[in-house]
């Protein structure tokens, strides 16, 4: 449990049960993500302390709440979101984009706990051949997925990807190894961009140092070089700063499409004279929205490097070092994940 900024401890409580359309799943797996650690660093103005976190899941279901169980003893992976269903975002079926959202480890508590009750709607099986340290990787995959398929990337594209982390290079696998696009991938951390080379990037930019005006010229000739003059057909913008959104307009050639996926920390400018004059289709990209199986598939497939993926795993009760790690090294740890320590 975060209780306060810069402060997770472990807490007994008393095991919550199942109420019809409910089940108890016992802790397997799970994956901190960015806004696990943005919780633990005092950024997210989401969070209401002390609060239980962690999204990125993967359980066994060992009660089940309505008599019904079909489920008991299954591996699953829980899609963290708790949408109204009332709303016009989820009349519409895009329940993503509930106006009264709540997400587990953000709103409510999440499951880096050794047991924790979700609906069952909410869950996923996982095959039987698939490993824990595959199956954990399907949260983040869907958030990847929303971005890339959002943009209706095809092989006939060429991707410029802003960000390399966990949703950087698993957007860049979907793009290559996936649908069989090119793609370049920026970052300013000379780790993360090798990384993106051994994951299938055709080129990586850095652009450390650059502060502006604009955007940096060797991103643009790299852009250009790359596509032989007609810039990018799409970017998917993953970091969340102002700059990149910027840049990725710049690199988009007439007719792009760019797709956000990375959350800045408040308004910013964006040049419409560009966005028009090029006709770019812009799409926000928020959670996923039955991208469950799919990820599911891509991930059976053999389509992400799993073991490149994850970079370093602790016990669940080691939680606050992981996130101390995730907070102090940023180029090192890519995707830190928790575990249980019973031999699941």
């Amino acid at each position: 449990m975060v209780k306060k900024p810069y402060e997770a401890a472990l807490v007994e409580r008393p095991v919550a049960a199942p109420t019809r359309g409910e089940v108890l799943l016992r802790f397997l797996q799970g994956g901190i993500c960015g806004s696990d650690l943005a919780a633990y660093q005092g950024v997210s103005p989401l969070v209401v302390y002390p609060r239980v976190i962690g999204h990125e899941m993967v359980g066994e279901v060992v009660q089940c709440g309505s008599g019904d169980d079909s489920l008991l003893g299954a591996r699953v992976v829980i899609e963290p979101l708790l949408p109204c269903g009332s709303c016009i975002a989820c009349r519409k079926g895009r329940y993503n984009t509930c106006v009264h959202l709540q997400v587990m480890g953000v709103h409510v508590d999440g499951g880096f706990q050794d047991y924790f009750v979700v609906p069952t709607l909410n869950l996923y099986r996982v095959p039987e051949e698939m490993d824990l340290d595959t199956a954990v990787l399907v949260e983040p995959l869907t958030i990847a997925c929303q971005a890339v398929f959002r943009a209706g990337v095809s092989a006939a594209d060429q991707v410029i990807i802003f960000g390399a982390g966990t949703i950087g290079l698993l957007a860049l696998q979907v793009v290559t190894s996936y649908l069989g696009a090119a793609a370049l991938v920026v970052d300013v951390l000379p780790e993360r961009l090798r990384l993106a080379e051994k994951l299938g990037a055709a080129a990586t930019i850095n652009v450390a140092g650059w502060t502006g005006p604009g955007t940096a010229p060797v991103l643009l000739e790299a852009v250009k070089e790359w596509t032989k003059g007609d810039l990018a057909t799409v970017a998917i913008e993953a970091t969340g700063h102002p700059a990149s959104t910027a840049a990725a307009i710049d690199c988009l050639g007439h007719a792009g499409r760019l797709s956000l996926v990375g959350w800045n920390k408040g308004p910013i400018t964006v040049d419409t004279v560009q966005l028009m004059r090029k006709e770019l289709d812009v799409f926000g990209s928020r959670n996923s929205c039955r991208m469950f199986p799919r990820a599911i598939s891509i991930l059976a497939g053999g389509h992400i490097a799993t073991r490149t993926m994850i970079t370093h795993r602790f016990p669940l009760r080691r939680a606050a070092e992981a996130l101390e790690l995730m907070h102090s090294q940023p180029g090192v740890a890519l995707k830190v994940v928790l575990y249980a320590e019973d031999g699941a």
